[in-house]
């Protein structure tokens, strides 16, 4: 009885879900998640924290993700490994946001010894997400050969799913992790593909969709764009729940205040944004606008935020915490 109920909620969550109430979504999955213990098929348990994580971490809320999917991951690992895979999927997505990225490049390692070796280079779908999340590590800490590698992984595992006849581009759904790479690389035309195309699935999306947005406002000096990115950013936040883009939302509009010289203002939103993003367990894009307050001239921890850096090895964002601590020192 207590499975024909579980499986009755996921109906309604997956309607909820993809009608666009992720709210509603969360608040269902959450009823599932009251009577999980009850549950003694390994797949409906997997599922419930799964799609736990998924939610929290669509509306922001990173350490809670981890921390439900890392639970239903204890939960199937030894009777149903592949529906484990799915947890530590979402487990790794959200500690890309924590800063625990060690532990990326570790459940990418697990999630090879899960598959069957003829699928290390084509994942199932579900799975594909974690392969995002290990490319984002790798391009941060230098290894632009390795995300190559996985991304183009990515772009077979898309070219071969259901979704790749119905256009846009393949990189377009782990825009949360491959856009920032394409940014980085200083390739801004095809991030913005990533973001403006018409893939067919949007829910789900739409918090990475715009926090790459947000990023590419700054990356590319479009001020003239960012009035519509941050209306657009703040609209989207309240209407789906998501907490997370109000964060990126304050921090594109102190960006854009500090680059039209109104640095007290700016620095003022930064400071909003900083504690938006620490209260929901997103350390990384913290730390990043920590980073951002002080190349604007306030003081900031250099020391805490230059530990956390050298933690992740994220090399650029290190380089600019150094030069925070010694601007006067050159840098390789």
């Amino acid at each position: 009885l207590t499975h024909a109920e579980s499986a009755a909620l996921d109906a309604l969550q997956s309607h909820a879900l993809w009608g666009g109430r992720i709210q509603e979504a969360a608040t269902i999955n959450a009823e599932r998640l009251e009577i999980v213990d009850a549950v003694s098929d390994p797949w409906e348990v997997g599922d419930t924290h799964a799609m736990a994580a998924w939610l929290s971490f669509d509306l922001g809320h990173y350490e809670t993700a981890r921390d439900l999917a890392l639970g239903g991951y204890d939960r199937t690992i030894d009777e149903a490994p592949s529906v484990a895979l799915h947890g530590l999927t979402w487990a790794s997505l959200a500690r890309v946001q924590t800063g625990e990225w060690n532990a990326v490049t570790a459940a990418l390692s697990t999630a090879l010894e899960l598959l069957d070796p003829e699928r290390h280079s084509h994942p199932p779908l579900y799975a594909a997400p974690l392969y995002a999340a290990a490319a984002f590590v790798a391009e941060f800490r230098g290894k632009a050969a390795e995300a190559d590698r996985i991304m183009a992984i990515l772009t077979d595992v898309w070219s071969a799913s259901d979704w790749g006849t119905r256009g846009g581009h393949p990189h377009a759904r782990w825009s949360r992790h491959l856009g920032p790479i394409h940014i980085r690389r200083g390739d801004y035309e095809t991030a913005w593909l990533l973001v403006e195309s018409d893939d067919a699935e949007r829910i789900g999306r739409e918090s990475d969709r715009h926090a790459v947005m947000c990023d590419l406002v700054v990356a590319t000096d479009a001020w003239d764009q960012a009035d519509e990115v941050i209306e657009e950013t703040r609209r989207t936040a309240a209407g789906y729940g998501l907490d997370s883009l109000h964060a990126h939302a304050d921090r594109l509009e102190g960006l854009h205040s500090i680059a039209m010289r109104d640095v007290r203002g700016g620095i003022a939103l930064l400071d909003t944004a900083t504690t938006r993003f620490t209260s929901l367990g997103d350390h990384w894009e913290a730390n990043r606008t920590l980073l951002a307050i002080g190349e604007a001239g306030r003081p900031i921890d250099v020391a805490a935020v230059t530990e956390f850096f050298e933690g992740l090895r994220s090399i650029d964002e290190l380089a600019r915490a150094r030069d925070l601590a010694d601007p006067g020192v050159a840098r390789p």
